[in-house]
């Protein structure tokens, strides 16, 4: 399915739900942990390391509800059958 027939069909059925825009996605815990490296340079050792380890789990817990997502997709794909015609009734 192209693009613009997914997003025609989602105003059609989903007219109150608005697709996320590009490059808004990142969580508020990426974008508070997010830091120049300059920033990172100025904070001592023991706050850099402490602010490397939570990153870390966070893109790890991540990556997990990434891999659910990538999963739920597959499974819904396969779910619908192939003659089904999406468009107006």
């Amino acid at each position: 399915m192209s693009f613009s027939s997914f997003y025609q069909t989602w105003n059609t059925f989903l007219p109150g739900v608005c697709i996320q825009k590009p490059r808004i996605d990142l969580c508020v815990t990426c974008k508070r942990d997010t830091v120049s490296p300059p920033k990172l340079r100025s904070l001592i050792d023991e706050a850099c390391t402490a602010l490397l380890q939570t990153s870390l789990k966070h893109l790890e817990l991540a990556a997990v509800q990434q891999e659910h997502y990538k999963t739920a997709i597959s499974q819904a794909s396969t779910a619908i059958p192939r003659n089904v015609i999406l468009g107006k009734l």
